[in-house]
């Protein structure tokens, strides 16, 4: 198994103004996401993120992405929009055919996992974007795996099927009203233990 590990030092910045244009994160409120709480690292030509708080491991970039040194590049042919079901599909499909990383039991996180992204001392990227460069795109939904009880809806009006949870990293928004059937949401994968 090959190890790269990635050592992250920012330096002439100052937190208020964040890593990416448009992130502005607030010193008045406690930052419980600094770069220190997630350990970069390339296995076998795959990064992965681990969470020290949490011991979950995420891949870098979102699905349909590949990590490009420190950022994440879109994969020609693939697709970053996901239904529900899809996505759990294709989690599946990547643990079939080899994995990633060296693992092969990756899958879409729950809700809970997936809000301790949730920078809420940020916006309008609510996450770490050093460690997860794939937020750049904050306008995006991101599914997690936990069937919501309420009625899908969309725009306020009901929608088709039943909803599940998701995070909408623009301002760190839970909603349990996206559609199951519905596609145009994101996915990150994680392993470990459900946190």
């Amino acid at each position: 198994m090959k190890k790269i590990t990635y050592l992250i030092f920012i330096s002439g910045l100052t937190f208020s103004q964040g890593l990416m244009a448009g992130q502005f994160c607030d010193n008045s409120v406690p930052n419980e996401w600094p770069d220190s709480r997630y350990f970069v690292e390339e296995i076998n030509g795959d990064q992965v993120v681990t969470d020290n708080k949490t011991g979950l491991m995420w891949q870098r970039c979102i699905l349909g992405f590949t990590p490009v040194n420190l950022t994440c590049e879109f994969i020609q042919g693939s697709t970053p929009y996901f239904t529900w079901q899809e996505a759990l599909e294709s989690a599946q499909a990547l643990n079939d055919n080899g994995g990633y990383a060296d693992y092969t039991d990756w899958r879409v996180p729950n809700i809970r996992e997936l809000t301790t992204l949730v920078a809420t001392n940020c916006a309008p990227i609510s996450a770490n974007s050093t460690a997860f460069p794939s937020m750049i795109d904050y306008s995006q939904i991101y599914l997690s795996s936990s069937p919501s009880p309420y009625e899908a809806r969309f725009n306020g009006l009901p929608d088709t099927g039943k909803a599940v949870w998701t995070v909408h990293f623009q301002f760190g928004e839970i909603s349990g009203s996206w559609s199951q059937q519905r596609d145009g949401a994101t996915v990150y994968l994680v392993r470990g233990s459900g946190y």
